[in-house]
């Protein structure tokens, strides 16, 4: 996956750093030692977000609902549709791969 690849990038530390700065203006840091919560809800959004742009599962591993709707839960309480906006995104961008034949996750 996507994550896999970034890591074997950064195997070679020296291009890495060039090649993060000469496409993004600065270098990134990959840093994995955020808490696991915020590192699962960051893969909620990424996997939503890479779903809506390319048409296309972000990883052979679906996200969980309950950290992509962390945070959100008062809004949807008080907002209702917003609820079920979101509710409706993910339906579409997750539930439609769970079933999908991955080639890369076999």
């Amino acid at each position: 996956d996507i994550d896999l690849a970034w890591h074997a990038h950064q195997c070679d530390p020296v291009n890495y750093r060039m090649y993060t700065v000469q496409v993004t203006k600065r270098f990134l840091d990959h840093d994995d030692t955020i808490g696991s919560g915020d590192l699962q809800k960051g893969y909620a959004h990424t996997f939503i977000g890479w779903s809506q742009m390319y048409h296309e599962p972000y990883s052979s591993i679906l996200p969980d609902f309950k950290h992509w709707q962390s945070g959100y839960n008062l809004v949807s309480v008080l907002f209702p549709p917003r609820g079920i906006y979101r509710l409706w995104r993910w339906k579409k961008h997750v539930s439609s791969y769970k079933n999908a034949v991955m080639p890369y996750a076999v």
